[in-house]
C-alpha cells in the first residue's frame, strides 16, 4: 500500500492490463455466440427452403442460407484471429504486470527496510533520551535519599536530646511526687489520730449524757408508773369493793325472796324444799369464797397494768352473771 501510494503511474498500467485481459476473455465467447447465430439462421433457412415448395425457390433460399453460413463463418474466423491477438497482447500486459509488480515488491522492501532503519534510529535516540533521564532521576533520588538520612539523623539527635531530658523531668517529678506522698502519709495519719482521739471523747461525752438521760428518764418513767399504778389500784379496789356490796345485796335479796316463795309454796314433801335450801346455801357460800379470792387477787395484783386489771375485772363480772343465771335457774326449777 506505501508503494502504491508513491508510485500512481504503475497503478494506472496494472489497471488498463486488467481491463485488457477481461476484454480478451470475453471475445472468445462472443465469437462463438456469433457463429452459432449464424449457423442457426442458414439452418431456418434450409429449413424454411424445403418447406417451401418449388426447387427454384428452394435453390434462392439455400443459396442465400450459404451465403449467411460463409459470412457468418468469415465473421467468425475473423474474431478467432482478433480473439488470439488480444490474447497475445493479454499475456504481453501480463508479463508487463509481473514485472512491474516485482519493480513494487522491490520499492516496497527498500521503502520497508528505510522506514525500519528510521524507526530503529528513532527507537536508538528514545532509549538514549530514556537513560539520560533515568540516570537523572537516579542522581536526584540518590540526593534525596542523602538528604533525607541527614534529616534523620538530626531528628534522631534531637529525639535522643528530648528523651533525655524528659527522663531528667520524669525522675525529678517522681522524687517530689514520693516526698510529697510521704508528707501527705504523714500528715493524714497525724489527722486520722487526732480525729479518732476527738471521736473517742465524744463518744464517751454522749454515751455519758445518753447514759444520764436514760437514768433521768428510767427514774421519771418508774415514779410516774407507780404513781399511775397506785392511781388504778385504788380504783379497782374501790369498784370491786362497790360490785361486791352491789353482789352481796342482790344475792342476799334473792336468797331472801327464794326462802319466802318456798315457805309460802305448798309441797307435799320437805325434802326437795330442804335440798334446795341446802343448794341456795352452798351456791350463796361459794359466791362469797369467789368474791373473797377475788378481792385478795386484785389486791395482790394491784400493781399489775390497767389492762390486766380490766380483764380480771370483765372476769369477775362473768362469773358472777353466770352465778345469777344459776340461781334464776334454781328458783325456775323449783
Amino acid at each position: 500500500m506505501f508503494w502504491m501510494q508513491h508510485h500512481p503511474q504503475q497503478q494506472q498500467q496494472q489497471q488498463q492490463q486488467h481491463t485488457c485481459s477481461s476484454r480478451a476473455a470475453q471475445l472468445p465467447s462472443a465469437a462463438a455466440a456469433t457463429a452459432a447465430a449464424a449457423a442457426a439462421t442458414a439452418a431456418a433457412a434450409t429449413a424454411a427452403a424445403a418447406a417451401a415448395g418449388p426447387p427454384d425457390i428452394v435453390n434462392k433460399e439455400a443459396a442465400a442460407a450459404t451465403a449467411a453460413t460463409e459470412t457468418a463463418t468469415a465473421a467468425a474466423d475473423t474474431a478467432a484471429a482478433e480473439a488470439e491477438e488480444i490474447e497475445k497482447a493479454a499475456e504481453a500486459a501480463a508479463a508487463a504486470t509481473e514485472s512491474a509488480a516485482a519493480e513494487a515488491a522491490a520499492a516496497n522492501a527498500a521503502a520497508t527496510e528505510t522506514a525500519a532503519a528510521a524507526a530503529a534510529t528513532q527507537a536508538e535516540t528514545a532509549a538514549e533520551e530514556e537513560a539520560e533521564a533515568g540516570e537523572k532521576a537516579a542522581t536526584a533520588a540518590t540526593e534525596a535519599a542523602a538528604a533525607a538520612a541527614e534529616a534523620a539523623a538530626a531528628k534522631a539527635t534531637a529525639t535522643e536530646t528530648t528523651a533525655a531530658a524528659a527522663a531528667t523531668q520524669a525522675e525529678t517529678a517522681a522524687a517530689e511526687a514520693a516526698e510529697a506522698e510521704t508528707k501527705a502519709a504523714t500528715a493524714a495519719t497525724e489527722a486520722a489520730d487526732a480525729a479518732a482521739a476527738e471521736a473517742a471523747a465524744a463518744k464517751a461525752a454522749a454515751t455519758e449524757a445518753a447514759a444520764a438521760a436514760a437514768a433521768t428518764q428510767t427514774e421519771t418513767a418508774a415514779a410516774a408508773a407507780a404513781e399511775a399504778a397506785a392511781k388504778e389500784a385504788e380504783a379497782a379496789a374501790a369498784k370491786a369493793a362497790e360490785q361486791e356490796e352491789t353482789a352481796a345485796a342482790e344475792a342476799a335479796t334473792q336468797a331472801e325472796a327464794a326462802a319466802a316463795a318456798a315457805a309460802a309454796a305448798d309441797l307435799p314433801s320437805r325434802s326437795p324444799t330442804t335440798s334446795f335450801d341446802k343448794a341456795a346455801q352452798q351456791q350463796q357460800q361459794q359466791q362469797q369464797q369467789q368474791q373473797q379470792q377475788q378481792q385478795k387477787q386484785d389486791e395482790e395484783q394491784s400493781s399489775s397494768s390497767s389492762s390486766m386489771k380490766q380483764q380480771q375485772q370483765q372476769q369477775h363480772q362473768q362469773q358472777y352473771k353466770k352465778q345469777q343465771q344459776q340461781q334464776q335457774q334454781l328458783l325456775h326449777q323449783r
